[in-house]
C-alpha cells in the first residue's frame, strides 16, 4: 500500500483525533493513522464503539447515537407544535427518530 503521509504527520493527525475524541468525552482507539478516508475506531462515552473517517471527526461529527439524540428534542418540539395547532395533545414521549 502506498504511504499517503510521512510518519511525523501521521503521528500528528493521530494526536488530533485523540484530542477531538477527548473533547467529546470519548476516546480514539486507533494506534495508527493512514489517511483521512481510512476509518478509525472510536469510543463514545454514551453509545460505545463506532468507526468514522478522520475527516468527519475533524469537521465536527461524532457518533450516530449522539447525532440522533441531538435531533430528538427538535423533532419532539416540532411534533408538539404540529399537534397543538390542530387542537390535540401529544400523549407520549416516545420518539423513534
Amino acid at each position: 500500500m502506498r504511504d499517503y503521509l510521512p510518519p511525523e504527520l501521521r503521528l500528528m493527525r493521530l494526536r488530533e483525533m485523540q484530542e477531538a475524541a477527548a473533547a467529546r468525552g470519548g476516546r480514539c482507539l486507533a494506534t495508527t493513522y493512514e489517511h483521512c478516508n481510512a476509518r478509525l475506531p472510536f469510543e463514545c462515552a454514551v453509545h460505545g464503539k463506532f468507526e468514522a473517517q478522520p475527516r468527519h471527526i475533524s469537521a465536527g461529527s461524532w457518533c450516530d447515537g449522539c447525532r440522533r439524540d441531538a435531533r430528538k428534542p427538535s423533532v419532539k418540539r416540532r411534533l408538539t407544535e404540529y399537534v397543538q395547532k390542530r387542537g390535540g395533545e401529544l400523549l407520549s414521549d416516545y420518539l423513534n427518530a
